[in-house]
């Protein structure tokens, strides 16, 4: 080994602890604006089931009482409405009826444009977030390897941060969503109204 090849050798380690820094940073920041995506992005329909249960409540013109704000009893019947993360419960304990309703985005309203806290690398799907078995698949890397997922994860950040910005800019009124039945997906309604129709 020469002079010359020991300071390639240098060059390319160096580069890739460079790479590796830098990657390991943006990961960190992808998946903390993962989790903040998750975070408004569940409220946010949460928000959306809780306003369709207060206007199916008022436009019905029926008597109903709020003690906690996610509780919605309807006097004199027996029923309930409780509005919980990204939808609606209905239940009654004299029919014995218990069924939860999730807010599920559709067609253009969905959010798009990136993975949820996963990236390829070399063909594969790999969580980002899983520490050190991502360092480790990182380590066995090449410098233009490296590169790559460099680039594949800058671009997943900027479409996190894109959906994000869709997200909080959207109203509400301008998305288009149905009801989905939880652990019965099959079963989907366009309106609260459909739904006390059909399931109640």
């Amino acid at each position: 080994m020469n002079i010359d090849d020991i300071k390639q050798l240098q060059s390319d380690g160096l580069m890739k602890q460079e790479l590796l820094s830098s990657i390991k940073a943006n990961v960190t920041d992808y998946n903390s604006k993962c989790e903040e995506f998750g975070e408004r992005f569940s409220l946010y329909l949460s928000n959306i089931a809780k306003q369709d249960v207060q206007n199916f409540l008022q436009n019905a013109g029926l008597k109903y009482s709020n003690p906690t704000g996610h509780r919605f009893y309807i006097d004199g019947t027996g029923l309930e409405i409780i509005t919980i993360d990204e939808g609606f419960t209905v239940t009654a304990k004299e029919k014995d009826l218990y069924k939860t309703f999730i807010v599920e985005l559709v067609g253009d309203s969905q959010p798009e444009g990136f993975i949820y806290q996963h990236i390829k690398i070399n063909g594969k799907l790999v969580s980002t977030n899983i520490g050190d078995s991502l360092a480790k698949t990182l380590e066995e890397l090449s410098v233009p390897e490296l590169e790559e997922i460099s680039a594949t994860i800058k671009n997943a950040l900027n479409d996190v941060e894109s959906a994000l910005k869709k997200l909080l800019g959207t109203k509400v009124e301008n998305i288009n969503y149905i009801y989905a039945e939880y652990k019965n997906e099959n079963n989907k309604y366009n309106t609260i109204d459909e739904i006390i129709k059909n399931e109640i």
